[in-house]
């Protein structure tokens, strides 16, 4: 009887569901919420996408797309941050099916797959393995963040991708590209998903198919994005999807620290500040805030490139594997636990860099999204939550790694 994987991972995927709701139903006093979730509130109440930063009303102080989906989840049901956990919940959910196509897929058109074993049963243990991660798992489950959506449109593009090499035609075209204008509209680095269609387009298709499909997605994008910089145009004379970039990059670029939100000594990045330049700040106009955090990145770089650029490495290594004050925020019951998790990086890791010979660098089609994503964050700051976004690949890869080895020891053995 043959085993009808997507059936299964079907009912798996629905009463795993309803098994995290039970649970955040019953320990929901443990839900914690992001600036996201105040922004959608401050939408409720007054009509106005703001943040209030230093005193200020920051209108462009983050992203729009996942404060725009709380505040309709919110419109629609009432206020409750339990509603914005279920429509995690249910994006982890079909986050599981989009990885289990986009597995098998890559396993077949990369020469991913091993000798033996199934591509079907290894996509399927892999979406498990995420299913029950546990940073993932604790994220999804217990913070209205936007973590999720993060690691959604990346992937919804990976998945769009695949559909159109495999079937041209409009509607695959107007699915990517429209994807891949929400990803990046909701984060900027959502575009370093497009590179594994590039690589591939660029492979199997004419040169014309592939310059008219990047034209095609290119061009929605900008449609997509451009009333949102726009805003930031009208509001702060200024195209930038944010108004807090300045800052990001500041603090990832400051002295004692491994380019995190904390510093070296677990005190946070704002501990930096004086008290008089806190002094200065507070009420002050996004636009002048902007521009004091530019002119302290900019005097930083002038005055000791050589440390930027240190730093920028050190943060794309904590990128690949952790900082140093991972899970400070957390307390000491999970900080219990974080060996594990640094044993864990440091072994996927190995896994990832292994296939890329097993395979003879077929594997890195499919990573070349975390490579660029890697690249661009770590110019700005890193946390362990900009890492797990590309988790379910580098599992995937590490998990074919074993499964090779495993074959081939079996094979020399007999």
């Amino acid at each position: 009887m043959k085993f009808d994987y997507q059936r299964k991972l079907i009912a798996i995927v629905s009463a795993l569901f309803v098994v995290k709701i039970v649970a955040v139903y019953i320990f929901q006093d443990e839900i914690g919420v992001w600036e996201d979730d105040v922004i959608a509130k401050n939408m409720l109440e007054t009509g106005e996408m703001f943040y209030m930063q230093r005193g200020t009303p920051n209108y462009m102080f983050q992203f729009p797309v996942y404060p725009s989906l709380l505040f309709g989840i919110y419109k629609l049901f009432g206020y409750n941050q339990l509603y914005g956990i279920v429509f995690n919940l249910l994006m982890i959910s079909i986050i599981s099916f989009l990885l289990f196509e986009i597995f098998i897929y890559a396993g077949t058109k990369l020469g991913l797959k091993p000798g033996v074993i199934k591509i079907e049963l290894i996509a399927f243990f892999t979406v498990l393995s995420f299913l029950f991660h546990p940073f993932i798992s604790f994220y999804s489950m217990f913070k209205v963040h936007p973590f999720i959506i993060d690691m959604f449109f990346p992937i919804t593009i990976i998945f769009f991708s695949f559909r159109f090499l495999k079937l041209q035609s409009w509607r695959n075209l107007c699915l990517l590209a429209f994807s891949t204008g929400l990803g990046v509209l909701n984060r900027s680095t959502a575009f370093s998903a497009f590179i594994p269609f590039i690589i591939l387009a660029a492979s199997s298709l004419t040169l014309r198919k592939t310059l008219f499909s990047l034209s095609v997605v290119s061009i929605t994008t900008i449609l997509v994005i451009s009333p949102w910089l726009m805003r930031g145009y009208s509001l702060y004379n200024s195209l930038a999807m944010t108004m807090t970039g300045n800052e990001i990059i500041w603090k990832g670029s400051l002295y004692n620290s491994d380019g995190s939100n904390y510093l070296l000594n677990g005190r946070t990045y704002k501990s930096t500040l004086s008290r008089d330049e806190i002094k200065f700040l507070s009420g002050k106009p996004i636009i002048v805030q902007n521009d004091f955090f530019k002119a302290k990145y900019s005097q930083l770089l002038r005055e000791d490139p050589q440390h930027v650029f240190k730093l920028y490495f050190t943060k794309l290594k904590n990128f690949w594997l952790y900082h140093k004050n991972i899970g400070i925020e957390y307390g000491k019951r999970i900080q219990s636990f974080i060996f594990i998790y640094k044993g864990y990086t440091f072994i996927i890791l190995v896994l990832n860099l292994g296939a890329i010979v097993l395979f003879k660098f077929k594997s890195l089609v499919l990573l070349s999204y975390p490579i660029i994503l890697s690249i661009i964050q770590s110019i700005f700051y890193v946390e362990t939550r900009h890492r797990m976004i590309i988790e379910p690949f580098l599992l995937f890869i590490g998990i074919l790694t074993i499964i090779m080895v495993w074959e081939r020891f079996i094979n020399l053995k007999n």
